[in-house]
């Protein structure tokens, strides 16, 4: 149901309006409580952006960690780099 819901782009990455349907979808067919629906609904949606949230900022953190080092490495094999060993004259 929410990837169906995903396919026309009313809001950015379906937010609100999946869990509406969602919502919906499981108070028709499953016969659950509004209330009930509209909490496993929110708690999908949160546990589906929370982790996309913790996973993505843990990957750019690795990946700037890596291009800030791999820069580094590459400035000091440079002549007149960091790591040519010799001193500026005062």
């Amino acid at each position: 149901m929410a990837a169906l819901l995903t396919t026309v782009p009313f809001t950015p990455g379906g937010v609100g309006l999946v869990q509406a349907g969602v919502a919906t979808a499981l108070v028709i067919v499953a016969g659950l409580s509004k209330t009930l629906a509209i909490s496993i609904a929110l708690l999908d949606g949160s546990i589906s952006w929370g982790s996309l949230l913790i996973i993505g900022f843990i990957v750019f953190a690795l990946v700037h960690v890596w291009i800030s080092r791999d820069a580094a490495a590459k400035a000091a094999a440079q002549p007149g780099g960091l790591g040519c060993g010799t001193m500026p004259a005062p």
